[in-house]
C-alpha cells in the first residue's frame, strides 16, 4: 500500500520481501519449536515487527529516491509543502545543477512562506518531462521568492488562494535573473493594494526570461493583473486570457523597466482604469478591448502594436503580436535579447534549456539569431598577450576561445549572454585537441593541407583550392559540429583572407585564391546556420561586397588604423553588427570623433597587433 501511495516503487513484490520473511520465519518457529513456544513466541514476534518496519522503511526510502525504470527520467518524490521546500534546501549543496521532480499536487499551509531560491545560482528546477506539478497557495502569501541568479523553473502549474496579497513568484532586485519554461499561472492572485502582479513582480534590476507561459484568470488589486514589472520582462509565445486588475494593465503593467513580448496573444484581459492588456507608466497602453484606451495614434481599440513612451528611447517593442505600429516609436536595441520559443516548440540559439540540448544534426532551413547592430560585446578569445581580459557585466555578445568548456558556455548563457566562439579556420593551430589527440589517420589529413607557416605565429596556413577544399570541409565540420554541441550560439572564423596574406599565396595566383577563399566563406557560412549558429566575417575586407549577404556580422582588427572602416559600408547599410578592436591606446574622444559610429570599438595598449596590458577599453 505504501509502495502504490508513493507511485515511485515500480516492484510491490519486492516491497513487501521481508515483511513476507518475517512471517514466514514466525510461523515456522511456532510449527517446528512447538514445544518451546512459550520461549520462541515473543522473540519470533518481536522479529517479525522489526522486519515488517524495516521493509517498510525501505519501501519508504525507495519512493523518496530517483529510481524508475529504464528509458524513464530519475526524479524526485514530493507529498507535501514541507518537502520541496526540504528537497530545495538540500538541493542546494548538490553537486548537480538540475533538479527534477515527480509529479505532485500540494497546498502551501497558509501560515508557510514561499520557498526561496537563495544563494547558489545558475540551477534548473522541472517536474519530470510527461509529468504534472502542480502547487497552490495557501493564506496571503506567495508561492515562490527568487533571491538569487540564474533560476531555471520548467514545466510547474501555480495557483493561489483567494486571500492571497503576494504574487504567485517575487523576483528580487540587485540582478537577479530567472527563466520560466512552460508555466501555467492559474488564477494567481494579489489583494495587495500597492503591490501588484497577481503571477509576478519584478524587481527593479531583475530580470524575467519567460518562455511558452500561459497566464489565466489572473488578477490584481493594484496594477498588472498577472505581471507587474519595474526590471527587464521579456516573454515569448505567452498567452494572456481573461486577466484582470483594479488599476492599470489588465495584463502587464511595466514602469521604469524594459518590456518586449514577442509572438503572444492577448485575449479578453480587462483594467478598470486603462491599458485593458497593457500600460505603461508613460501614459501609453495598448488594447484591444472595445472602446479601451489604445496607444495607437489613429485611436483605435484594436491596436497590438508599439507602446509609445514620452522619450523614444523608453518605448515598449511588441513584435509579431497583432496589427498595428505607432510611427512615432523607433526601433529600439533593448540592453538585453530575449530567449524566444519558435511556433514548433524549439528554442533560438539564445536561450538553453536542460531538457531541449543543442541540436545534434544540422537544421533544415531554421531561422538562425542575429545579435542586433549596436550589441555590446566582450572580448575573452584573443587580442591580449596573457589570455583576454575583458569585463562581460552588461555585455551581451560574448566572445570566447572555441576550445572553452561546455560548462562555462552554459553559465555564461545562463546569465543571459550570447555566446559567440573563435576558431580558425584557415590555419592549423597543433595544440589544438582535434589535431593533438586525433588518430593518425586525421592528423595525417591536417598535415596534407598545410602551405606555408604564418609568420611569427605558431600556425601554419591551410590549403583550401581544389580536391583539398573537400578535405578542409569535412575537419572544419567536425569542428562547427562540435561547437554547436558544446553550446555555441555564433562563430567566428579566423584567418579567412588567405588570398591578401603573402605566406598564404606562396607563388600561387592571388586572384584565383581570392575566388576559391569566396567559395571556402561561402561554405562555412552555410554550415554554421546549418547547425544553427550565426556566423563572423572576420577581416577579409576586399570580399565583404560577395560575402555580405551570407554573413551575420562583422569583425575586425585594426581598420581605424589603415582607414579601412568604410569597406563595412554594407554591413551597415543591412543594419548588421560590426565589430572593431583597434591595438593602440585610445581616449574617450577619439571614439566620439573617430567616424563611423555604427562600428562597435573596444581599443587596448597595444604594439599594433596585440594588447601589451590593461584590459579592452569600450566605444559605447
Amino acid at each position: 500500500e505504501i509502495s502504490k501511495k508513493r507511485q515511485s516503487f515500480n516492484h510491490p513484490s519486492f516491497s513487501l520481501c521481508l515483511g513476507e520473511v518475517s512471517l514466514f520465519l514466525s510461523c515456522r518457529l511456532e510449527t517446528i519449536f512447538y514445544p518451546m513456544l512459550t520461549r520462541f513466541v515473543l522473540t519470533s514476534s518481536a522479529l517479525a515487527v522489526a522486519l515488517f518496519f524495516i521493509s517498510n522503511n525501505l519501501v519508504v526510502r525507495a519512493a523518496a529516491a530517483t529510481t524508475l525504470e529504464s528509458g524513464e527520467t530519475a526524479c524526485t518524490e514530493i507529498i507535501s509543502w514541507n518537502e520541496l521546500k526540504k528537497a530545495v534546501k538540500k538541493f542546494k549543496k548538490a553537486k548537480g545543477r538540475t533538479l527534477t521532480l515527480c509529479s505532485f499536487d500540494i497546498v502551501k499551509p497558509s501560515n508557510q512562506p514561499p520557498v526561496v531560491f537563495s544563494g547558489r545560482t545558475n540551477i534548473v528546477i522541472r517536474c519530470v518531462p510527461g509529468g504534472t506539478c502542480n502547487m497552490k497557495a495557501g493564506g496571503t502569501k506567495g508561492l515562490l521568492a527568487v533571491r538569487t541568479n540564474g533560476v531555471t523553473l520548467m514545466d510547474f502549474s501555480l495557483h493561489s488562494s483567494d486571500a492571497s496579497k503576494s504574487p504567485c513568484i517575487d523576483v528580487a532586485a540587485k540582478k537577479k535573473k530567472i527563466k520560466l519554461v512552460r508555466i501555467k499561472f492559474e488564477a494567481c492572485t494579489n489583494k495587495h493594494s500597492r503591490r501588484g502582479g497577481g503571477a509576478i513582480t519584478v524587481n527593479k534590476k531583475a530580470t524575467v526570461y519567460a518562455n511558452k507561459c500561459i497566464f489565466s484568470e489572473c488578477t490584481s488589486a493594484s496594477n498588472g493583473g498577472a505581471i507587474y514589472n519595474v526590471g527587464e520582462m521579456y516573454a515569448t509565445a505567452a498567452e494572456f486570457v481573461s486577466c484582470s486588475t483594479s488599476g492599470h494593465g489588465g495584463a502587464i503593467y511595466s514602469t521604469t523597466g524594459w518590456l518586449k513580448i514577442q509572438k503572444s496573444k492577448f485575449i479578453t484581459n480587462s483594467a478598470e482604469k486603462s491599458g485593458d492588456n497593457v500600460w505603461s507608466s508613460d501614459g501609453g497602453s495598448i488594447d484591444s478591448a472595445p472602446g479601451g484606451n489604445s496607444a495607437c495614434g489613429d485611436g483605435s481599440s484594436t491596436c497590438l502594436g508599439y507602446i509609445l513612451g514620452s522619450d523614444p528611447s523608453d518605448c515598449f517593442e511588441f513584435a509579431e503580436t497583432g496589427p498595428g505600429t505607432d510611427a512615432r516609436c523607433p526601433g529600439v536595441s533593448f540592453p538585453s535579447e530575449s530567449p524566444t520559443v519558435s511556433d514548433d516548440g524549439s528554442r533560438s540559439p539564445s536561450f538553453v534549456s536542460d531538457d531541449d540540448p543543442p541540436s545534434q544534426s544540422p537544421s533544415a532551413g531554421g531561422s538562425v539569431y542575429r545579435p542586433p547592430h549596436d550589441a555590446s560585446w566582450s572580448l575573452l578569445a584573443w587580442g591580449q598577450k596573457d589570455g583576454g581580459r575583458d569585463d562581460v557585466e552588461n555585455t551581451l555578445v560574448v566572445d570566447v576561445d572555441h576550445e572553452t568548456s561546455p560548462g562555462a558556455i552554459s553559465r555564461l548563457r545562463a546569465d543571459g549572454h550570447v555566446v559567440l566562439c573563435y576558431f580558425s579556420a584557415g590555419t592549423l593551430e597543433k595544440w589544438r585537441d582535434d589535431h593533438e589527440n586525433a588518430d593518425a589517420a586525421t592528423r595525417a589529413k591536417w598535415k596534407s593541407l598545410v602551405v606555408k607557416k604564418m609568420g611569427d605565429w605558431e600556425e601554419w596556413w591551410l590549403d583550401f583550392t581544389g580536391p583539398r577544399l573537400l578535405v578542409l570541409k569535412e575537419l572544419m565540420g567536425a569542428r562547427l559540429r562540435r561547437m554547436a554541441e558544446a553550446g555555441c550560439q555564433g562563430v567566428e572564423p579566423d584567418n579567412v583572407d588567405c588570398y591578401d596574406n603573402s605566406r598564404c599565396v606562396n607563388g600561387r595566383n592571388k586572384s584565383d585564391l581570392k575566388r576559391d577563399q569566396i567559395v571556402y566563406n561561402r561554405w562555412l557560412a552555410e554550415e554554421a546556420h546549418g547547425w544553427g549558429m550565426f556566423i563572423v566575417l572576420k577581416n577579409a575586407l576586399d570580399i565583404v561586397p560577395d560575402l555580405v549577404n551570407d554573413f551575420d556580422c562583422a569583425m575586425n582588427e585594426s581598420c581605424y588604423r589603415y582607414d579601412e572602416c568604410d569597406a563595412y559600408g554594407p554591413f551597415i547599410k543591412q543594419n548588421k553588427l560590426v565589430m572593431n578592436v583597434e591595438y593602440k591606446t585610445k581616449t574617450s574622444s577619439w571614439c566620439a570623433s573617430r567616424g563611423s559610429p555604427e562600428l562597435m570599438s573596444k581599443w587596448c595598449d597595444g604594439n599594433g597587433n596585440i594588447c601589451k596590458k590593461g584590459p579592452w577599453m569600450n566605444c559605447w
